[in-house]
């Protein structure tokens, strides 16, 4: 209870400091050992892509190695924050967009209590409607973007992405291996959401096993979260 009490009078007055230390706490204690590691091999030439970037903290340390970092967030109370962590670093650009596989608008589904609870549920946010912890009632609309032709737009080698789209993934990675355009990329840091979605069990079944019959296992890491 007094540990809650302190959070939130640190979030409300103090919401700069809870951030960091939410950011420190998350860089030594949650990211990967391996993308950690990765990390550290960075040079300054290097460009990286952030898919589902949220409030940016992840995007903040890439950022602090003094690479070029472009982050994709489509929800606009996460994009605001993220543009907040853009406006500090010249090496990030921040778009409020959704990767995904055609050039449209589209509806971003919100967390089910987004509406009803004064909590931050942005990471939530899925453009599939039946995601089990989403409604299909609480949206925004969005900008989808075609990724695969965006890549195409870079011209460039890809160090690493990292995606984390909540359950759109599957389409996502379909799609640029689609449009052959992984050739050029690093490394996928890829979090799948078949634990807690039924529905993305066999599909996530059949990308794992697309991607091996095509030969770029090695370019993936599933356990981003």
């Amino acid at each position: 209870m007094f540990r809650s009490v302190i959070k939130k009078i640190i979030i409300t007055y103090l919401p700069s400091l809870f951030y960091f230390i939410k950011r420190i706490y998350f860089e030594n204690y949650v990211l990967p050992k391996e993308f950690k590691n990765h990390l550290k091999k960075l040079s300054k030439n290097d460009t990286i892509i952030d898919l589902g970037a949220n409030i940016g903290m992840v995007t903040e340390s890439i950022a602090r190695r003094g690479v070029r970092v472009i982050a994709f967030e489509p929800n606009s109370k996460a994009f605001d924050k993220l543009q907040i962590v853009a406006n500090k670093f010249s090496n990030i650009e921040a778009h409020k967009l959704a990767a995904g596989i055609i050039n449209q608008k589209s509806k971003l589904y919100h967390h089910k209590k987004s509406s009803s609870i004064n909590e931050d549920l942005s990471q939530a946010s899925s453009l599939l409607y039946n995601k089990p912890n989403v409604s299909n009632k609480i949206f925004e609309e969005i900008r989808e973007i075609n990724f695969s032709e965006f890549l195409q737009s870079l011209n460039l080698y890809v160090e690493f992405i990292k995606i984390d789209i909540e359950g759109y993934e599957i389409a996502l990675i379909n799609h640029m291996l689609d449009n052959n355009v992984l050739n050029n990329i690093g490394k996928i840091y890829l979090e799948t959401h078949e634990r807690k979605f039924d529905e993305l069990i066999k599909p996530t079944q059949d990308l794992k096993a697309r991607i091996k019959m095509e030969g770029y296992q090695d370019k993936f890491f599933y356990e981003w979260h």
